[in-house]
């Protein structure tokens, strides 16, 4: 966002505040999970020689990649147990809201943070959502961000596993 200017940047900033208040007020363990995931995929970009620009970018798509669970109910992103099927189903909804959210924002960043919403739960081997698409099909930005996504997740305790250690 450095090198963003003048009113792009201040509609961006706003933007953004905006999008985590209502986050906070439905279901604030999201914010400090995007936090997270926003900071590693920061410093992932970072390892592999992205320059600071687009590992900005990186970052600020990171903290907006679950902005579609505001579209979810609180009694299923809250639920302490393992979810049923229609649960899940409506949990997978997220991706796809977070797309419709962010690709309404007419600025540049928004419109790349979209896509990462997307796309940031398919998985390499085809098995992922919403597409299932395959391999490098699927934008390089949001394999990055579902790396750093799984690794917080997995470095979480939940009702239902263990927190895994960093190693």
């Amino acid at each position: 966002m450095k090198n963003l200017n003048g009113q792009h940047n201040t509609l961006l900033e706003y933007t953004e505040s905006i999008l985590r208040y209502i986050e906070e007020i439905h279901h604030s363990p999201t914010i400090t999970h995007e936090h997270h995931v926003g900071r590693y995929t920061y410093c992932f970009a970072k390892l592999l020689n992205i320059n600071e620009e687009e590992a900005q970018k990186l970052k600020f798509a990171g903290q907006l990649h679950d902005v579609g669970k505001v579209g979810i109910a609180s009694s299923i992103l809250n639920k302490n147990t393992l979810l049923t099927l229609s649960q899940r189903q409506k949990i997978e909804q997220h991706s796809v809201m977070g797309y419709q959210i962010l690709s309404r924002i007419p600025h540049p960043l928004t419109q790349f943070s979209a896509i990462v919403a997307l796309y940031h739960h398919e998985n390499f081997d085809g098995s992922g959502y919403p597409e299932g698409l395959k391999g490098e099909k699927i934008p390089f930005e949001a394999r990055l961000c579902s790396i750093c996504d799984v690794y917080d997740a997995l470095r979480k305790k939940r009702a239902y596993k263990k927190k895994f250690s960093h190693q």
